[in-house]
Formats: structure tokens, C-alpha cells, sequence
């Protein structure tokens, strides 16, 4: 028997936007030619991106490789192409016939990085109207989910230029509101300290660390939501440990998030928790993870586009 693997296909709108004819265009070709021709210029001039990854020496390097135009019925849209590679990657090797010692401007990683943008427009009769993209990603089981979609969304920021967000959020965090109850909630805060004058004075002069680690863990099961998002604002209020893990249980899924200090708050954490959470999921064989059929273009757009048309049938809805 087969082992059946698993495309993810997150999806992601961008803000709304009022559109006017210097921006976007009035109609969809317009729209997304506008789109396309911001890509083809990143690919022409070869620019390429750089995300520094936090506590770590390597960066992720991101650059666009090719952009078509396809069309669903009669609305065209694109099918990206990026390239995404970290440099940096002091301390590692490769071995093929022989091992070999990455230096800092050797690239790792991959350019089949698949995204499909659709473009949508509302109330198409008044003089001024809304606009705004769904982005579909391509997450194939050959490459780390987070990759993908780290990917995608440095690709947005940098080279559409637009911001985004998960399609799933609302409905995720209304589920979560209506169950109203949390399984299982964990928090672990840490820290670490050093102290060389808590030392018997005789050993001071040979001693060259002593760390104190100083660990506090809560556990807190079938506790209310409203109570789940006190525990974690007033764990991130809080300065005097260094580190801060939580991790969440509910039936619908099992959440582990690491609080940095970009995750502000409760509400930050519940999106994070929606980002993982409800993924489109379409399966494909050991066959199709050939290379030359996953990132065949008819084939990506083959399985993508019940993905397209589920979702376009749901905003309807």
C-alpha cells in the first residue's frame, strides 16, 4: 500500500483597498497586470530579499522566478514561481561523494516555492470601489510548512508590497469563543542568571560561571477562554523571567507556541493558533512527489483549483 502524502494549501487575503486608476486598475486584467508587471520587474533586475532570523547567524533569501497568467472562467490570475535559499549556514555540510563545509555564501533550500494569486473585486458599479487579492500557498510535503508559508509572506511584504492575513482566523477564533472552554493550558517561564557571589570564598578565584535557573510552571485544565487570555497577558506583562512557553490543548487541535516579543498579547496568540490550524489539505501519491510532476505547472494548477473554486464558492455564502 501507498503512503499518502499531504499538499497544505493555506490561504490568505490581502487589506481591502479603495481602488482608483493609478493603483489597480477598474477591472481584473488591469488588476492583476499590475501585480504581475511589479513581479516581472523584481525578476528582470534580480533583486533579491533578505529576513534576518531571530537568534540565529543564517537569513532567509527570497526572489521571484517566473509569473504566468492563467484564468479561471473568465478572471485571470497568476501563478508565482519564488525562489527561497538561507545563506549563512556556518557550521554545517553536505556530503555527497564527500563531505563538505558550507561557507557563509552558500545557499540552501529551493526554487520551486508555488503561490497562486487571485484577484477580487466588490461593488463594481459605484465610482470607487474595493479590491483586494487571495493568495493561495503551495505548501508541498518536500519542504517545512513554516518554510512556505515564512516564504510567501516575505514575497508579499517585499515584492507586491501588500499586507495579508490568514483567510481562517475569524472562523477559528469563533469556534474557539463559542466552545467557550480550554482543555488544557500549560505555561512554562524561565530564566536564567548568573551569580558568581553566591560562592564559597574559598573556591571564588578558580570559578568561572554559576548559573541559577530559576523555572515556574502552571497547569490549568478545562479553564474558561476569558480566563485562558488573563493567564497570558499577565504572562507576557511580566519582566522577570526570559523565556515564556505556553501550550494550548482544545478538541479541535493541539497549539504549541513560543511567546517572543512580537506576540503582543492574547488576541496575537489565538491568531497564531488560527495560522496552524485549518489548513486545506490535498493528498498526492509517492508517485506525484517526483519533481517533475509536483512543480509541473498544469499539475499545481490542477490541484489548487478545487481549493480556488471551494473558496470563491464560499464568499458567496
Amino acid at each position: 500500500m501507498e503512503h499518502e502524502y499531504k499538499i497544505k494549501v493555506p490561504i490568505y487575503i490581502s487589506e481591502e483597498l479603495v481602488v482608483k486608476r493609478d493603483l489597480w486598475g477598474i477591472t481584473y486584467p488591469e488588476m492583476v497586470e499590475h501585480i504581475k508587471e511589479k513581479i516581472d520587474s523584481v525578476i528582470t533586475s534580480k533583486e533579491e530579499f533578505i529576513l534576518n532570523k531571530s537568534n540565529a547567524p543564517s537569513r532567509k533569501k527570497v526572489s521571484p522566478l517566473s509569473c504566468s497568467i492563467y484564468h479561471f472562467e473568465t478572471i485571470p490570475y497568476l501563478l508565482v514561481r519564488v525562489k527561497s535559499c538561507t545563506i549563512n549556514n556556518t557550521g554545517m555540510y553536505v556530503k555527497k561523494e564527500r563531505k563538505m563545509d558550507l561557507k557563509s555564501d552558500d545557499e540552501v533550500g529551493s526554487e520551486n516555492h508555488w503561490l497562486l494569486i487571485f484577484p477580487h473585486i466588490i461593488n463594481l458599479e459605484e465610482a470607487n470601489f474595493k479590491s483586494y487579492l487571495s493568495i493561495f500557498v503551495y505548501a508541498d510535503p518536500n519542504k517545512p510548512f513554516q518554510d512556505s508559508v515564512s516564504t510567501a509572506k516575505l514575497f508579499c511584504k517585499k515584492v507586491i508590497k501588500i499586507k495579508f492575513k490568514n483567510i481562517k482566523f475569524k472562523k477559528v477564533l469563533t469556534k474557539l469563543e463559542q466552545r467557550g472552554i480550554i482543555s488544557e493550558l500549560n505555561i512554562r517561564l524561565s530564566s536564567i542568571s548568573e551569580d558568581l557571589n553566591n560562592v564559597d570564598y574559598k573556591c571564588k578565584e578558580y570559578i568561572v560561571q554559576n548559573k541559577i535557573m530559576k523555572v515556574q510552571e502552571e497547569k490549568y485544565i478545562n479553564i474558561p477562554i476569558n480566563l485562558v487570555k488573563k493567564c497570558i497577558n499577565k504572562t507576557q506583562r511580566t519582566n522577570e523571567y526570559q523565556t515564556k512557553k505556553i501550550k494550548i490543548r482544545s478538541d479541535m487541535n493541539n497549539y504549541k507556541i513560543d511567546i517572543d516579543n512580537s506576540i503582543k498579547n492574547s488576541k496575537q496568540l489565538l491568531e497564531e493558533m488560527a495560522e496552524e490550524s485549518l489548513n486545506t489539505e490535498i493528498s498526492v501519491d509517492e508517485k506525484e512527489l517526483e519533481p517533475n510532476i509536483l512543480y509541473d505547472k498544469d499539475f499545481i494548477i490542477s490541484k489548487l483549483k478545487p481549493v480556488v473554486e471551494y473558496f470563491l464558492k464560499s464568499l458567496i455564502e
